[in-house]
């Protein structure tokens, strides 16, 4: 089941943007609450660098495993 704080926002690891599902990000207001646009365009492009980083080791997994 998906963490949420008290606030109702998802918890996430801030350096990955990852929760606590493996492979499930989140970012922009649903983690920080309303806030500015400027930190919702910082955390799309954080989390874009995190699932890019994740589907690549996906990847290196299954052809080594192959």
């Amino acid at each position: 089941q998906l963490r949420v704080t008290k606030w109702g926002t998802i918890k996430t690891n801030f350096d990955t943007m990852e929760t606590n599902i493996p492979g499930v990000y989140a970012a922009g207001d649903i983690i920080r609450g309303a806030s500015l646009v400027v930190w919702a365009i910082k955390d799309g492009r954080d989390v874009a660098i995190s699932i890019e980083k994740y589907l690549k080791k996906k990847l290196f997994q299954k052809i080594k495993a192959a």
